[in-house]
């Protein structure tokens, strides 16, 4: 028995010293766009509730995209709204999207937005505490400051992530259902 436990110890620590790390890099300088019509459950169009102003360009190392400006919320959500995400992640597979095992759900998305165990928390870090508001009010503007559209995934165990990936994003605000997808390129870092 205590062989069989040294054992099982032993190919955990290998298996978990196997961890991949991945890089996730948007795939234009739209990244986030209107859903496609096959993927639109939403009730309201991505550009009836945020104004863009971003300039966005290349950084440095020519790999990740920069965003500088600001996102306007254009829509009222009432006082103690909550809101919720729900996204789906497909892979680009023989000419077509396949579902992945791959999804998130946050059923209330105010907690989590501004959490630095996010995935998305590089994107958002560089907002002004005083502008991190959720729910937003209407005209509410997050200045966005070399955010960077480039993610990290440390000590992944699975093996053969890297490829093409679509998000298709469903958020909930009050009565209002909008989705937005974004492409982005994974690989091994």
């Amino acid at each position: 028995m205590k062989s069989f436990l040294q054992l099982t110890i032993i190919l955990g620590m290998v298996y978990c010293a196997m961890g991949v790390d991945y890089v996730i890099t948007g795939r234009d300088m739209e990244f986030f766009k209107r859903c496609e019509k096959e993927d639109d459950e939403g009730n309201i169009a991505l550009d009836e509730v945020f104004q863009a102003n971003l300039d966005i360009s290349y950084a440095d190392d020519g790999e990740k995209y920069l965003a500088n400006g600001n996102v306007t919320f254009k829509i009222p959500i009432p006082d103690g709204a909550i809101v919720k995400a729900h996204a789906e992640v497909y892979k680009w597979q023989r000419g077509e999207w396949i579902r992945t095992m791959f999804s998130l759900r946050r059923d209330n998305l105010c907690q989590a937005m501004f959490s630095p165990f996010e995935i998305w928390y590089a994107a958002v870090k560089s907002i002004p505490e005083e502008e991190r508001i959720c729910p937003p009010k209407s005209d509410t503007v997050y200045h966005l400051v070399n955010t960077s559209f480039q993610g990290e995934i440390p000590d992944l165990l699975i093996p053969d992530l890297a490829g093409t990936y679509k998000v298709v994003a469903h958020l909930t605000l009050a009565e209002h259902v909008m989705c937005m997808s974004a492409v982005a390129d994974v690989w091994r870092a």
